[in-house]
């Protein structure tokens, strides 16, 4: 019940602007009120049975203290027992009433203890990640290919998220990927960072020829730079949350990596600049400026993979064009992954992969899949200004 309120207060912190925005307090208000009557009448109902058990727990005490007082005395001096027996039993019944009488309060301890316990064992218990003998250490400048992998997130799951997939991202060319919310997009980054493993026989991924699950993870994490759909920004300044891709970087380095990711105009504008506290999650700023954020975090790694799953959904269209034309222009030889909705953001990759329900179902420059009469297309009319 503790754990539930606290939860409950975290959230409605956490997310205050949208429950402000829905015109939700009342709402959540009442749900806390509710939630902290039935925790404090537990409580009550603790501290009465409490009550109870200490005096009680007083009562029998000074009870027996008082027994052994009168009995022992009329034993002492009736000469069954010696003075210092007496002396000596009384203060034995003395020292061991106290551990006793303390044995509720832990026994009420426990319980809570007990939650904390089984929260703890979930981390620890939890299988490490493993390497097989023979992984190394290589450099990712090679292909990337899929090969007819399939995945699921458990065994239980009735249909795979990636079906028989299979393409191939050109070393140090643009590869674009479009599909629909729950095609797997996002769970083909996953596998290629190693944040999932692939089972056996369910498919390859080789970089460079190398089988993924070859290479250390280590090595791959340090040389994959990804940004997330969801960025997660810490509560510090907005130059230590770039920084933090590459803890050497100087100042310059950040600056020109947020310029990269149009970032500093946006900050220019800022009475800090980039000694601007983000806040919790990058409370304080808009979702475009977190995104780019963190894009100006894995332009900052300069890795030789770049993945950008979806990163450019909060900006507008001219921004979008920009970052790519900023990218575009950096003198690296990456090779680059981008997701996204949207046409006009993977028009110009050399290589794009159309997904739909898990499966590859076409792939191809902008010019080929536009001449086919299929999902691209489509997404691409809806998305063109004549059907706006």
């Amino acid at each position: 019940m503790e754990g539930q309120l606290s939860a409950i207060a975290q959230e409605n912190l956490t997310g205050v602007r949208v429950v402000r925005a829905f015109g939700r307090e009342n709402y959540e208000r009442q749900r806390f009120e509710q939630k902290n009557n039935e925790y404090t009448g537990l409580w009550d109902y603790l501290m009465h049975l409490l009550s109870l058990f200490w005096a009680t727990g007083d009562a029998l005490s000074g009870l027996q203290n008082l027994i052994i007082l009168i009995v022992g005395a009329h034993l002492c001096l009736n000469g069954h027992i010696s003075v210092g027996n007496y002396i000596a039993f009384l203060s034995y019944s003395a020292m061991i009433a106290g551990p006793v009488r303390q044995l509720g309060r832990v026994i009420s301890g426990m319980s809570r203890a007990g939650v904390s316990i089984e929260r703890i064992q979930y981390i620890l218990n939890s299988e490490p990640e493993r390497e097989i003998e023979d992984s190394t250490a290589i450099t990712l400048d090679g292909d990337i290919v899929f090969d007819h992998v399939t995945f699921k997130y458990s065994e239980d799951d009735e249909q795979p998220v990636l079906n028989n997939v299979s393409f191939t991202c050109k070393a140090g060319k643009v590869t674009g990927i479009l599909g629909s919310t729950g095609s797997g997009k996002s769970t083909l980054m996953y596998l290629l960072c190693r944040l999932y493993d692939l089972p056996q026989g369910s498919g390859e991924i080789r970089i460079g020829g190398h089988r993924l699950n070859t290479i250390t993870r280590e090595s791959v994490r340090n040389q994959i730079g990804i940004v997330l759909q969801e960025p997660y920004l810490f509560s510090r300044t907005l130059s230590d949350n770039i920084a933090i891709a590459r803890m050497s970087s100087s100042d310059n380095d950040v600056r020109r990596a947020a310029q990269v990711a149009v970032l500093d105009d946006a900050v220019s504008h800022f009475v800090k600049g980039y000694d601007t506290f983000v806040g919790e999650r990058g409370v304080t700023l808009s979702g475009g400026q977190k995104q780019r954020t963190a894009i100006a975090q894995t332009i900052l790694r300069n890795t030789p993979v770049m993945i950008l799953d979806d990163s450019l959904s909060a900006v507008d269209t001219e921004t979008d064009a920009r970052i790519r034309h900023e990218m575009d222009r950096l003198e690296t030889n990456a090779t680059r992954i981008l997701i996204s909705h949207r046409i006009t953001t993977l028009m110009h990759a050399d290589h794009i992969v159309v997904l739909d329900q898990g499966k590859v179902i076409d792939e191809g420059t902008h010019e080929d899949l536009i001449k086919k009469n299929g999902l691209y297309k489509k997404i691409y009319d809806l998305q063109s200004p004549e059907a706006i």
